[in-house]
């Protein structure tokens, strides 16, 4: 794994070297969004209890959504 992490590392470094400046700094941009996506995503705590939102879309079960938007608009 690691030899594999290499090959992507060198390869991602080989692009940006060959990139103008200006793709460079869209990279670099695009690069952090990610990280801030994958922090942003890691750090949600689904919890009916504090967000009732979750419980009527459906998270804190398996009945879906369309059943529950049905009752709530039909009252069925």
């Amino acid at each position: 794994m690691q030899d594999m992490n290499e090959s992507v590392k060198d390869s991602l470094l080989t692009v940006i070297e060959n990139l103008p400046y200006e793709k460079v700094k869209e990279l670099l941009d695009f690069a952090e969004f990610l990280l801030t996506k994958k922090t942003e995503v890691s750090e949600m705590n689904l919890d009916p209890n504090k967000d009732p939102i979750l419980e009527f879309i459906g998270l804190d079960d398996v009945e879906s959504f369309s059943d529950k938007i049905d009752e709530e608009l039909y009252g069925n």
